[in-house]
């Protein structure tokens, strides 16, 4: 008799043990469609990445270039640049300055129009649908056109 609970008591540990297995492994009664709990997961991971986009994005997606511009359209914002290190070779690198886009001259505010052709800049930008979106222009110091001011020529 006392064998016999022995092999009873085994069995039903046994039992126990791979319906455990079972429900560790996700297996159950119920219908699958489309591995709800993973692509429940999915869903939140891909809603705190868009939460990192609608911020102006990670500071480790933005990416840096330097150089002097080459081209500025004034009425969409956009501007060129032939970057210092050209990685692009003699190709210019476009941009575009959005409306949260900070423009400085030092540690001042500026504007986009105090970017001019032959001006050096350091941007800080991020990639979007394969196209360069300015968050940061920095004028650094040299270049650009000169404007008429109130200074004299002499020459």
């Amino acid at each position: 008799m006392r064998s016999r609970n022995h092999s009873l008591a085994s069995l039903l540990a046994v039992l126990i043990l791979v319906a455990s297995l079972l429900a560790g492994c996700g297996a159950s009664d119920q219908p699958k469609s489309g591995s709800n709990s993973d692509s429940g997961q999915a869903k939140q991971e891909k809603a705190k990445k868009d939460e990192g986009k609608k911020s102006g994005g990670k500071k480790a997606d933005r990416k840096t270039a330097i150089g002097t511009v080459v081209m500025v359209n004034s009425k969409t914002n956009k501007f060129a640049l032939k970057p210092k290190d050209s990685k692009t070779g003699d190709k210019p690198m476009k941009f575009r300055a959005g409306k949260g886009a900070k423009i400085m001259s030092g540690s001042k505010k500026a504007e986009f129009s105090d970017i001019k052709k032959g001006k050096q800049v350091k941007i800080e930008y991020v990639v979007k649908k394969d196209k360069n979106r300015a968050r940061l222009v920095q004028l650094l110091g040299g270049g650009g056109e000169k404007t008429t001011g109130g200074g004299e020529t002499t020459g």
